[in-house]
């Protein structure tokens, strides 16, 4: 139990970024066991089932009436575990059982933004088959559009989009996954978004646009590969009626610019 006290944020950190997959144990996760989280003996012995693949005791435990959506410790169901510990067969039987993918944990850790981290994108194309919501948030509360914008996976980003993701959902510094994924680079990811009809005129809180970030990103800093995409995205932000250089919205002067001059922000977008 000390153990546990001691560890339980960082034990649902470990099972929301399903860093022990791929030839492990399913029945343990980051040091801890499945009878450890789910502590109802009933509810254990389904997900040892379940984990196991054991069809005539998983439906042996369905006829009984176990619960697929108990939360356990941290508020884990066992469809966040079967998730985490990459089990196709314990995923889609519990969501044909009716698990809820969009359950959330106190910390806001989701069987959803468990599978954004999953390599094999068949997870995610799962939840939502079975109403995984594409746009609920992650622990840090941000959009799971947003989360994969900044990974650069495009592919579930398409995924997410196929399932009516709002393209245009903004974080509480009112940027789009457009705007986010330029803040860490992610050209290629604006591309699709663009190509997808992504609303290159918004605003965030300062008044900035996706056409503003771009042209303030000094080229030379990027690598050769990267330099190209943010080309390619001036040349698609140019055919859809922007013209460039545009000017930055006005801003308060900083404490260090006397007199009200203030220092000009630089141009680049050749």
């Amino acid at each position: 139990m000390a153990r546990w006290c001691l560890h339980s944020s960082l034990f649902a950190l470990l099972i929301s970024t399903a860093l022990l997959i791929g030839g492990c144990n399913r029945h343990e996760l980051a040091g801890y066991r499945v009878d450890e989280v789910f502590d109802d003996p009933a509810l254990a012995a389904f997900v040892h089932h379940l984990l196991d693949e054991d069809e005539d005791r998983l439906r042996a435990d369905l006829a009984a009436g176990v619960n697929v959506n108990a939360q356990g410790r941290d508020g884990l169901t066992p469809l966040m575990w079967a998730v985490a510990s990459a089990s196709h067969y314990g995923v889609r039987r519990l969501l044909e059982a009716g698990a809820n993918p969009n359950i959330r944990t106190a910390k806001g850790h989701s069987a959803m933004s468990t599978a954004l981290v999953q390599a094999d994108p068949a997870l995610l194309q799962l939840l939502l088959a079975h109403s995984g919501d594409p746009n609920l948030l992650d622990p840090d509360n941000k959009p799971l559009l947003h989360k994969l914008a900044i990974n650069g996976d495009k592919v579930k980003i398409s995924r997410l989009l196929a399932a009516s993701a709002d393209i245009n959902i903004r974080n509480k510094a009112g940027e789009s996954a457009m705007m986010v994924a330029e803040t860490f680079n992610q050209y290629d990811v604006i591309l699709l978004l663009i190509e997808q009809g992504a609303d290159i005129h918004l605003k965030d809180n300062f008044g900035w646009t996706l056409a503003h970030q771009v042209q303030n990103q000094n080229p030379e800093i990027l690598i050769e590969r990267t330099r190209k995409h943010r080309m390619q995205v001036i040349e698609a932000l140019e055919q859809r009626g922007i013209r460039f250089p545009i000017d930055y919205p006005a801003r308060k002067p900083m404490p260090w610019e006397s007199g009200g001059s203030q220092k000009k922000l630089p141009v680049y977008y050749k």
